[in-house]
């Protein structure tokens, strides 16, 4: 099948949008021993999130982003190294398993917030494109657009 791609544009960004909810902070927040997370207003949230996050150790509060958002896919040993390692690297763009990437730079970008920059800074770029195919009847899926793209 052949492919038409147009790129409309591209953007670079540091932070994604809509990553984090507020049920989110919540839990964070509870995680990071922040007591009544529920009696904060919304607005207050990421704010008091970044205050308890600097009560810990770099790694430590990276160890507990990791094991909220992927204690599912990674075992114990894996997220205690990651933790050390997001301090030097960016595990975002290095690691194996490219599934995980989403997460690990959107764990790093609310570390260098709440840091003020001790975890490296990441960046992404944003591309808006309009693909259309021969056969404008074929439902698109990742691997078309994967597809396409090549």
């Amino acid at each position: 099948m052949n492919y038409s791609v147009k790129i409309k544009d591209v953007k670079t960004t540091n932070e994604l949008e809509g990553v984090w909810s507020n049920e989110d902070f919540k839990e964070l927040l509870a995680r990071f021993e922040y007591p009544d997370a529920a009696q904060l207003k919304t607005a207050e949230l990421k704010e008091y999130l970044f205050l308890a996050i600097s009560d810990f150790e770099p790694h430590e509060a990276a160890a507990i982003l990791l094991d909220y958002k992927c204690s599912d896919k990674l075992a114990d040993g894996q997220i205690d190294n990651l933790s050390h390692e997001m301090l030097r690297t960016k595990v975002f763009e290095n690691y194996s398993e490219i599934d995980l990437h989403h997460d690990f730079f959107n764990i790093n970008q609310l570390l260098y917030s709440a840091y003020n920059g001790k975890f490296p800074q990441g960046m992404v770029n944003l591309v808006e494109l309009e693909i259309k195919g021969e056969n404008n009847a074929e439902e698109m899926t990742k691997e078309t657009a994967l597809k396409a793209l090549s």
